[in-house]
């Protein structure tokens, strides 16, 4: 069993098979408290704690995974840069939306952090939550945040 989890493809299968089960529960479903990422993190968890499997063992393949969220991020402009011109078009609302959603985002975590009296790791950790994961792990990185907590 051993040799199993200690596979650096042990974390990539787990998650892609707790991400298909997932997938499976939603179309079942169509609640969106059961989304298929939501589902797979529960799942991934609850098989990690009944088999007593070390998050670092499990993270050795989990962590390929991540390496392609920052080009899967970088595919999105694709589409962006598609619709350029209606992008230029809307230039000024867009920007307006963005900048008071960013003062939105980040005061209702330092608020809500206060409120529960969030320690300054996990404030930290919880500001970069409206980003794309891969920018959000360097914001945390870089702001000496918890990642899993980014992650999560």
């Amino acid at each position: 069993m051993n040799i199993i989890i200690e596979n650096m493809f042990f974390g990539i299968v787990i998650s892609l098979i707790a991400f298909e089960l997932g997938k499976i529960i939603y179309n079942k479903t169509k609640l969106p408290i059961f989304n298929p990422l939501l589902t797979s993190i529960i799942i991934v968890i609850v098989i990690l704690k009944i088999f007593n499997i070390d998050f670092e063992l499990y993270n050795k393949g989990g962590q390929f995974i991540n390496m392609f969220l920052g080009p899967a991020t970088v595919i999105l402009a694709v589409p962006l840069y598609k619709q350029l011109s209606l992008l230029k078009k809307n230039f000024i609302p867009i920007i307006i939306g963005i900048t008071i959603g960013c003062f939105v985002s980040v005061l209702s975590i330092i608020l809500l952090a206060k409120i529960f009296n969030l320690n300054n790791d996990l404030i930290i950790s919880l500001l970069p939550k409206s980003v794309t994961t891969p920018i959000g792990i360097e914001i945390s990185n870089s702001l000496g945040g918890i990642t899993g907590v980014t992650v999560l």
